[in-house]
């Protein structure tokens, strides 16, 4: 059986990406709950994946990402431009 286990860089690397997607929100004066209505993705999910406690999947970054109008591209960018 195989057990995978994300490295400390990927991690960091999702936890910029969740980081992006709460900076857009909040930038749009967006609370959790009307991030979730727009896209579809549970306001707890949302929270926890701010807080670093849960990490979103890719379908729910790409919801999340359409929801907020931004490109998928800048989220996962691995530096920030």
């Amino acid at each position: 059986m195989y057990s995978f286990m994300a490295t400390d860089e990927s991690l960091a690397l999702v936890r910029k990406i969740v980081d992006r997607l709460r900076e857009a929100r909040r930038v749009q004066g967006l609370t959790l709950r009307e991030l979730s209505g727009m896209s579809g993705i549970d306001a707890g999910m949302i929270s926890r994946a701010e807080r670093g406690e849960r990490w979103p999947s890719l379908a729910a970054l790409l919801d999340l990402s359409k929801a907020l109008d931004v490109k998928v591209s800048e989220i996962l960018a691995a530096e920030k431009r």
